[in-house]
C-alpha cells in the first residue's frame, strides 16, 4: 500500500443487495487478515452449495460496524455471494439483506486494501456515508473476482445524498 488514496469514485450505482456466505467478529486494530482469509477460503470452497448466486464469478466481502465496539476496532466480516433470492441457507451461513440504496464505487488494486480514503471524497461531495443500522446498512462492501488473474477489485461504500 502507497498511502491513501482519495479519488472520485468512477460511479455511483444504485443496487438492492441479498448476500449468503459465512460471518465471523473480527477485530480490525488486531492481527485479523489471517482470520479473514481462513474464511474466505471456507466461503470459496462452499459457493457451490449457495443457490442463486447472481455473479458466479466474484464474491463480496461485506464489513459491518459493531454498536459499541467502532474506537476499540470491533467488526463482524460477511465473506459471502450475491443472490437474487434466499431460497435455502447452506450449514452455518447466515443471509443478510441490503435495502436499495446508492454506492459510491472505487476500483482497488488486490492487495492495496485499506488504501482509499473515501471520507476524503465524501467530505467535499454532495453525499454522505449512508449509515442505517434499522435498515441493515451499517458497512461497506468489496467485490472480489475468483479469477486469480484479476489482480483488481471494487471497493462499495453507502452513500445518501446530504440533507439541506
Amino acid at each position: 500500500m502507497h498511502g491513501r488514496v482519495e479519488t472520485d469514485p468512477e460511479r455511483i450505482e444504485s443496487r438492492k443487495l441479498t448476500l449468503v456466505g459465512l460471518e465471523r467478529h473480527m477485530n480490525v486494530k488486531q492481527g485479523f487478515l489471517d482470520e479473514m482469509h481462513e474464511l474466505v477460503g471456507r466461503l470459496t470452497s462452499r459457493l457451490d452449495e449457495i443457490g442463486g448466486r447472481d455473479h458466479p464469478g466474484r464474491w463480496v466481502g461485506y464489513w459491518q460496524q459493531v454498536a459499541g465496539e467502532h474506537d476499540c476496532g470491533g467488526r463482524m466480516y460477511l465473506a459471502a455471494a450475491e443472490v437474487s433470492t434466499v431460497t435455502s441457507l447452506p450449514d452455518g451461513m447466515v443471509a443478510r439483506a441490503l435495502p436499495e440504496g446508492e454506492y459510491a464505487v472505487w476500483t482497488i488494486k488486490n492487495g492495496d486494501e485499506g488504501s482509499m480514503n473515501p471520507w476524503a471524497w465524501l467530505s467535499r461531495s454532495e453525499y454522505e456515508f449512508h449509515w442505517h443500522p434499522a435498515m441493515g446498512m451499517v458497512g461497506d462492501l468489496e467485490m472480489f473476482w475468483l479469477d486469480p488473474a484479476m489482480d483488481t477489485h471494487e471497493f462499495w461504500v453507502p452513500i445518501v445524498r446530504r440533507r439541506g
